[in-house]
């Protein structure tokens, strides 16, 4: 079961997988909103020597730190836009500005990100407007914490519905079909399932139904939902589980499940395989 168990390992940083180009515009405004709060929180560090901040200046820039990580982790999550997209727009406009930057930002008194970009960003037609104070990435909601509050919106209604258990845990799960047996796996065992995932949104993110092979993996191996809520069925059973964030991938996400994400898993339970040395309930 690759996506359960691995998937942690296999989503990068700087993934282009999902959004297409961002817009320059965007990455202009990021840009003057990141350099002015650097520049600004290094003034007093700063030599007063004259030009030693346009000196600092074209450090940064040189350096690339403009579009470095925590610039492009920051906006790209904000913005709801791929870091690796960002990181490609974000180096294009430094490359055709950096001389423009070098000019403005050592000759700026109190510095704000707007003024910056209204003599960069708009006059270099990169935008023709700049963003409301609505649309500034600092005021707006991140994507982690969007979806954490949509995961729980969607819980707390769903917990209402005909057929649907909620455990202790926060674990949501609707049994779809029993087979009237009663042997259960433990944690420590091996099962074998058909299962499908989706987000909240009906995103199919893995399925064995599609690969046309059915899934082997330990229960003490699997993300937290699967380990409590698989215990609950028996050899024939087929469950839906509803699973909130941190009990599936938390604030990390995995590959095309976003950080905070509530889970849906439709799972048919075909085999128990019970570790060495565990009794069944026939031998009992």
């Amino acid at each position: 079961m690759k996506l359960i168990t691995l998937s942690l390992l296999a989503f990068g940083s700087f993934s282009a997988a999902t959004a297409g180009a961002v817009s320059k515009c965007d990455a202009c405004q990021a840009l003057a909103v990141s350099l002015v709060d650097k520049v600004q929180g290094n003034l007093s560090k700063v030599s007063k020597k004259k030009g030693a901040l346009s000196v600092y200046v074209e450090e940064e820039l040189e350096a690339n730190k403009a579009c470095g990580y925590d610039t492009l982790t920051y906006f790209s999550d904000k913005l709801d836009q791929d870091a690796g997209q960002f990181q490609i727009a974000c180096k294009s406009v430094l490359s055709e500005t950096e001389e423009t930057w070098e000019e403005v930002l050592p000759n700026s008194k109190n510095l704000q990100w707007k003024k910056v970009a209204e003599k960069i960003c708009l006059k270099k037609k990169y935008c023709s407007k700049l963003w409301t104070e609505e649309e500034e990435p600092r005021n707006r909601e991140s994507k982690a914490d969007r979806n954490k509050r949509l995961g729980t919106e969607w819980l707390n209604e769903n917990k209402n519905k005909e057929g649907v258990h909620t455990l202790p845990s926060g674990l949501q799960y609707k049994v779809l079909k029993t087979s009237g047996k009663e042997q259960k796996p433990k944690a420590e065992d091996t099962v074998k399932v058909h299962y499908k995932g989706t987000l909240i949104e009906g995103t199919e993110f893995d399925s064995s139904f599609g690969r046309g092979e059915p899934a082997e993996f330990g229960l003490n191996q699997v993300i937290r939902g699967w380990t409590e809520g698989l215990q609950l069925m028996s050899e024939g059973d087929s469950f839906e589980f509803y699973i909130p964030s941190d009990l599936g991938y938390g604030p990390g996400g995995s590959g095309k499940i976003g950080p905070n994400s509530a889970l849906i898993f439709h799972v048919d339970l075909l085999e128990i395989k019970k570790a060495r040395g565990r009794k069944g309930v026939e031998e009992l």
